[in-house]
């Protein structure tokens, strides 16, 4: 038994690792600023209390939703990454409150990735040449004549 624990924190160990690299990188690219991450375990107890130290943490409601993106992209690309038997997607309800700017670097970050990024926005959001660029990736389109569920 005592076997089989010992791999399995390597292997949190080893994704913890990959994780952090990655995480730091996506910070990097979007903030300019390497983000650190720590999921501070603690084997004896069996437990752990992850931590981000956001070095450029702002409470702005875009930007606060752009460090989950982050955070979320470098979680599903750390699963390719490693091909753990994992979850390869995330859901983000609104990214209405991203800066544009930071909507299109993430769409073109998510594109890249083995699996999926799924958010919500209202369309008129992006301008025309935009929604052609990404209209390709879009899974799932609601408007006042096509509505979810025909409600």
């Amino acid at each position: 038994m005592s076997g089989e624990l010992e791999t399995e924190l390597s292997n949190v160990t080893s994704f913890e690792e990959k994780y952090i690299e990655n995480f730091k990188d996506y910070t990097r690219y979007f903030y300019g600023v390497e983000y650190n991450f720590s999921l501070h375990l603690d084997q004896e107890k069996g437990e752990c209390a992850p931590h981000v130290d956001d070095v450029e943490s702002n409470n702005e409601g875009g930007l606060k939703r752009l460090e989950v993106v982050t955070f979320d992209l470098a979680y599903i690309k750390t699963v390719c990454d490693k091909q753990a038997l994992r979850p390869n997607f995330v859901l983000h309800d609104s990214i209405d409150e991203i800066d544009i700017q930071h909507v299109r670097k993430m769409f073109d970050e998510s594109i890249k990735l083995s699996g999926q990024h799924i958010v919500s926005m209202l369309s008129d959001k992006l301008v025309q040449e935009d929604y052609q660029k990404y209209k390709r990736y879009i899974i799932l389109e609601l408007s006042q004549d096509n509505k979810f569920f025909k409600l």
